[in-house]
């Protein structure tokens, strides 16, 4: 039984047909190479990296304090490849050891063995599949921050048992059992690579990688796992060279396609301004206000802009109160929409995504459905402070209590709990951002979903909320000489409440120029907004949102 990793050699890399083996290898020359004997009905050759004897690192740890002598190991990392005809000349890549890394990172097929592994785990032409194939699962999640998961479990189970979102998280790989284990042995995994255990000899290999590459190109996971091609990172040089240079084109024109964002979460009441480190004089308090071009324009830095400039070279940079000066790369503060070829990609935080179009149409109906508040909410007069803007909402009616920073602890949780910002008489939780940024999006979704979560399911939390909601009713009874104010928000029992007749709304303070929810929000912000309504409704709340416009002078 031989133990088995492989990977596709892509066909093009950076516009250049991969013919030859050493394309694909960092340093082709630092390595010894063999070829495989000639009457083999495949070509191959065997490229291995020797290293020098040398003890382990630990061993001069060991040896300090005892009296032994530990020999020196020879570690060897090898790459066999194989080229075959399958309707044209496709390479294959065998590692063994630490062999991967002598590939060229862009070399090789992203995602090849994920799709091929899913076609052979769900394969019924083999036999009809059981259900509890899977023993490990690795996805990404995409939000405020990326989250990279790898779940398994002690036997046997269900995909659903890992608890993989399908409409946000990108699966990366999967480990189960073949239901052929007689041909793909009795486990299988697959990512970029795919791993398995075969009883195979040498002259094999040839009809192995046709094997591989038929059954790559079923259709067979579209039946389960069809939702894997809505998104996906663009790793392809060849089409990422396109977008960059589109990204490159829109920009000089001056197309409103591109905009720029702060790319992770921020308190914005404790940021005075922001400017281009390329033109540190011209500063402006938004980055949604920025004009890139012109500032380009503006430092003669126009013609000089490339991909290469706003990854490594040029920063959006953010003035704290205090004065601090924090920096992003400035391709990871742009967001834009492109298409390409009748295809569909976003850029967001620096990466490309291809999204399909049908996955698109669906997700901007959901956002494009859900209800506005019925509660008034004022504009806000200029760009104030959120913490500011709380106070004028909560002013501006008798019937809304200001929760703002008023948190509640409870067992379990490290953190305080933010009840919402804004309280309304009939049971209204308003919990409210500025911009339109998707780390900061994400940061308010997920506080309104953790707040009602615990309002619903925990005793101890609706204590501690009836109580801090309590004591603001008194402040502002004895700041406004009005008692009525006592008891007017305070409504509920600690034993239990009824989801529906209470309502979760986010509030988006921005500057919307006419724009709705499905023009205006991130990509990523949509896919997390859609998630968090999707389980709010669950629990039985209504959820609505509010676009608060800001009114300048």
């Amino acid at each position: 039984m031989q133990s088995l990793t492989v990977y596709k050699i892509r066909r093009y890399v950076n516009g250049e047909e991969i013919t030859e083996f050493e394309q694909a290898l960092k340093d082709p020359d630092l390595l010894e190479r063999w070829d495989i004997r000639p009457d083999l009905p495949f070509e191959g050759r065997l490229f291995l990296q020797i290293g020098e004897k040398r003890k382990p690192a630990w061993a001069a740890f060991l040896e300090e304090g005892i009296d032994v002598d530990i020999p020196k190991i020879q570690r060897v990392n090898g790459v066999l490849f194989v080229k075959i005809h399958h309707d044209y000349d496709q390479i294959f890549a065998f590692t063994f050891g630490h062999g991967r890394y002598l590939l060229q990172p862009a070399c090789f097929e992203i995602n090849y063995g994920l799709r091929m592994a899913l076609n052979v785990l769900y394969d019924k032409s083999s036999g009809d599949p059981q259900p509890e194939r899977i023993r490990s699962v690795g996805s990404k999640t995409v939000a405020e921050n990326t989250i990279r998961t790898l779940r398994q479990t002690d036997r046997r189970a269900t995909f659903e048992t890992f608890g993989v979102d399908i409409q946000r998280d990108l699966l990366q790989a999967m480990t189960g059992a073949p239901i052929s284990s007689s041909v793909w042995g009795s486990r299988i995994s697959g990512s970029d690579s795919v791993s398995f255990n075969r009883v195979l000899s040498f002259g094999g290999l040839g009809d192995l990688c046709k094997e591989i590459a038929e059954m790559y190109l079923r259709k067979t996971y579209q039946a389960n796992f069809g939702w894997i091609d809505n998104l996906r990172v663009i790793e392809d040089p060849a089409i990422l060279k396109e977008l960059q240079e589109m990204l490159v084109d829109t920009i000089k024109t001056g197309s409103n396609n591109v905009t720029v964002t702060v790319p992770e979460f921020v308190e914005w009441d404790d940021l005075s301004e922001f400017y281009f480190s390329f033109d540190p004089s011209n500063r402006f308090a938004d980055p949604e206000d920025a004009d890139l071009r012109g500032a380009l324009k503006q430092a003669m830095k126009l013609e000089k802009l490339s991909v290469d400039r706003l990854r490594r070279s040029w920063r959006v940079a953010a003035v704290t109160v205090d004065g601090l000066v924090v920096k992003w790369p400035l391709l990871r503060c742009l967001t834009g929409e492109f298409k390409l070829d009748g295809s569909k990609y976003i850029l967001s935080e620096g990466k490309f995504f291809e999204i399909r179009q049908q996955f698109l149409g669906v997700l901007n109906s959901f956002i494009a459905s859900l209800p506005a508040t019925k509660h008034l909410l004022p504009d806000s007069p200029g760009d104030i402070q959120e913490k500011e803007y709380n106070k004028l909402v909560a002013k501006s009616s008798d019937s809304y209590l200001l929760l703002d920073t008023k948190t509640v602890r409870v067992d379990g949780k490290t953190s305080p709990i933010e009840i919402c910002d804004i309280l309304t008489a009939d049971g209204c939780f308003v919990h409210v951002k500025r911009k339109l940024g998707s780390s900061t999006l994400s940061h308010l979704f997920a506080q309104g979903l953790v707040s009602a979560d615990l309002f619903l399911m925990s005793k101890e939390y609706r204590t501690a909320t009836l109580e801090r909601i309590q004591k603001e009713e008194q402040a502002r009874a004895n700041a406004s000489g009005d008692p009525g104010f006592i008891g007017r928000f305070s409504t509920f029992e600690p034993d239990g409440i009824v989801s529906s007749k209470y309502e979760v709304s986010y509030a988006i303070v921005a500057k919307w120029r006419g724009r709705g929810l499905v023009q205006s929000l991130p990509f990523f912000s949509k896919v997390n907004l859609r998630r968090q309504v999707k389980d709010l409704r669950r629990m039985g709340y209504n959820v609505s949102v509010a676009r608060v416009d800001v009114a300048m002078p």
